[in-house]
C-alpha cells in the first residue's frame, strides 16, 4: 500500500500530464493537424527504402518513426495514424525521463514536465513535429555523455556507452539537423569542463567526446548521401541577418506580451517568465552563478544551446527568407524556461518562487489548448474525424492545394492525393498513381474560385462529372 501511494504522489501528476498533452496534442486526435503531419502519416502506409529516408522531396528531417510505424503494421494490423501517435509520444516520454533525471525535487519535475507536454499555442510544434523528437533523443544522448569518463563507475562497459553515445546522436541527427547545433553546445561545455578542471580524467572525457561526434556528423552525412534528394540547407552565418533578425524577433515578442495575436495565455507566461528572471538576477551574485555555471553541466549546456541557437538561426539567410518561422524557436522556448526552473533549484526559498510560477505556467498551458478555439483551427474536434466523409469516397485521387491534399491522404489509406501542378508537389511519382485512378476529385478550398467544366492537370484534361459538395471541411467535385 505504502508503494502504490509513494508512486501515486511522485509519478501521478507527470502521468497526468503526459494523458492531457496525448489527448490534445497526438495526431490521432490534434485538431491542427495539416499536410506537414500528412506527409508523415502517409510514408507510414507507403514507405518507400531508400526514397524515403528523409521527409518528402528533401534530405533532412528523417523519418524513422514512419519506417519503424510501416513495419510494426505488417505484423500488428492497426490505425495507422494511433500507432505513429504512440510511438511519436513514446519518444518524448523518453527524452522527458532523460530531462528528469537532471532535476531534483519532485515539484520542479511536475513544473518541467507540464513545460514539456503542454507548451504554450505559439510553440506546439515541439511535440507534433521533428523539433520534439531530436531534442528528446538528444537528451538521452547527453545523459550517455555524462557517463563518459574514465573515472566513472558504470555497470556499463565504456565501450558500450561509447556505441550508445554515437547511436543515439547518429539518430538525433537524422531526425533533424538542428541537431548539430546542440551537438556544438555539448562539444562548448565538455571544453569548458576541462578548462576548469584541468586534469587527465576532463581531458580524456573531452577527446572521447569530441572524436564521437566528429566520426558521427561525419557518418551522417555520408548517409545522407543515399538519398535521392539532395539540397543543402546547411550554410554559413551571414552576420549583416543577425540585427535585422533581432529586430524582428522583438517585434514578434512585443505582440505577443501586448496579446496582439490573441494568445492572452502565451502574454502572461512571457511577462511572468522575465519578471521570474530579474527576481533570479537579483538574488544571485555573480560569483554563485559562475560556480554554478562551472558545476552544473546542464545547465552550462542549456545556456550555450540558447545562445547558439538564436545566433545561427538568426544569421541564416534560409530561415530569413521564410520570415523566420516560429517552429525553430520551439526547442529554444522550452529551454529559456527550462533554465529558469533549474535556477530556482540554486535560490533560498525557492518555494515562494516555485509555486507561484508553477500556478500560472499550469493555467497558461492548460489555456493554450482553448487557445485553438479562438485563434486557430477554432476547434478542438480531431482533424481525423473532421474528414472522415472520405472514407466514403472508396478508391479515388485527389488534387488540390499543398495544404489540404496531403492531410487527406495521411488520414485515409484510401485516397491518393498530390498538390495541383502549379503547387509544391513532394511525391513526383505519386502523380502518376493519381491521374490514373478514375475518378478523381478537385479541392476548391485554398485553390479554384470556382469548378471549372474542364481543366488541365499534369498535362492531362479532366472532364467535370458532377456537382460540388462538402466533404469533411472541404469542397470537392469529381473529375474524368
Amino acid at each position: 500500500m505504502k508503494f502504490w501511494r509513494y508512486a501515486l504522489c511522485q509519478f501521478g501528476p507527470e502521468c497526468l500530464i503526459i494523458a492531457v498533452s496525448f489527448r490534445f496534442y497526438a495526431l490521432f486526435f490534434y485538431s491542427a493537424l495539416n499536410s506537414d503531419h500528412g506527409i508523415v502519416l502517409a510514408m507510414t502506409q507507403q514507405f518507400d527504402g531508400r526514397n524515403d529516408l528523409f521527409f518528402w522531396s528533401q534530405n533532412r528531417i528523417g523519418s524513422q518513426l514512419s519506417m519503424i510505424c510501416h513495419s510494426l503494421l505488417t505484423i500488428f494490423p492497426m490505425n495507422h495514424v494511433l500507432l505513429y501517435s504512440i510511438l511519436h509520444f513514446a519518444v518524448l516520454i523518453l527524452g522527458y525521463l532523460a530531462l528528469r533525471s537532471m532535476i531534483q525535487g519532485k515539484h520542479l519535475r511536475w513544473l518541467a514536465c507540464v513545460l514539456w507536454f503542454l507548451p504554450l499555442y505559439h510553440f506546439t510544434d515541439f511535440l507534433t513535429f521533428s523539433y520534439g523528437l531530436y531534442f528528446s533523443v538528444f537528451l538521452c544522448a547527453f545523459v550517455v555523455c555524462q557517463r563518459i569518463n574514465v573515472a566513472t563507475q558504470s555497470k556499463l562497459p565504456m565501450v558500450l556507452r561509447l556505441l550508445l553515445f554515437e547511436f543515439l546522436l547518429f539518430q538525433s541527427l537524422w531526425l533533424n539537423e538542428m541537431a548539430l547545433i546542440a551537438i556544438l553546445a555539448l562539444v562548448t561545455s565538455s571544453a569548458i569542463e576541462y578548462v576548469a578542471k584541468k586534469n587527465n580524467n576532463s581531458f580524456a572525457s573531452l577527446f572521447l567526446i569530441v572524436t564521437i561526434t566528429f566520426m558521427t556528423v561525419g557518418m551522417y552525412y555520408m548517409f545522407r548521401g543515399l538519398s535521392p534528394n539532395q539540397k543543402n540547407y546547411t550554410e554559413l552565418p551571414d552576420l549583416d541577418l543577425l540585427w535585422p533578425s533581432v529586430k524582428t524577433l522583438g517585434y514578434q515578442l512585443y505582440t505577443l506580451v501586448i496579446g496582439q495575436g490573441k494568445e492572452y495565455f502565451t502574454a502572461l507566461f512571457l511577462i511572468v517568465l522575465i519578471t521570474l528572471y530579474f527576481g533570479i538576477l537579483s538574488k544571485m551574485r555573480w560569483s554563485r552563478l559562475k560556480e554554478i555555471l562551472l558545476t552544473d553541466s546542464f545547465i552550462r549546456f542549456l545556456l550555450l544551446h540558447i545562445v547558439l541557437t538564436l545566433f545561427l538561426v538568426c544569421t541564416s539567410s534560409w530561415v530569413n527568407e521564410m520570415l523566420i518561422p516560429r517552429r525553430y524557436f520551439c526547442v529554444f522556448a522550452l529551454e529559456v524556461a527550462l533554465l529558469c526552473v533549474l535556477l530556482l533549484n540554486h535560490i533560498q526559498m525557492k518555494w515562494k518562487w516555485t509555486i507561484p510560477f508553477g500556478v500560472v505556467v499550469s493555467v497558461c498551458s492548460v489555456g493554450s489548448i482553448c487557445t485553438h478555439l479562438w485563434v486557430f483551427p477554432k476547434t478542438l474536434q480531431p482533424r481525423r474525424s473532421l474528414e472522415m466523409d472520405f472514407v466514403q469516397l472508396g478508391e479515388a485521387g485527389l488534387i488540390g492545394d499543398y495544404w489540404t491534399t496531403y492531410v487527406v491522404q495521411g488520414l485515409y489509406p484510401n485516397i491518393i492525393a498530390t498538390p495541383h501542378d502549379l503547387d509544391d508537389v513532394k511525391h513526383l511519382k505519386q502523380v502518376k498513381d493519381v491521374m490514373a485512378q478514375p475518378t478523381i476529385y478537385l479541392i476548391q478550398d485554398m485553390w479554384l474560385d470556382q469548378f471549372p467544366e474542364e481543366i488541365v492537370q499534369f498535362n492531362t484534361k479532366l472532364y467535370r462529372i458532377g456537382d460540388q459538395k462538402k466533404c469533411g471541411s472541404m469542397t470537392i467535385c469529381a473529375y474524368s
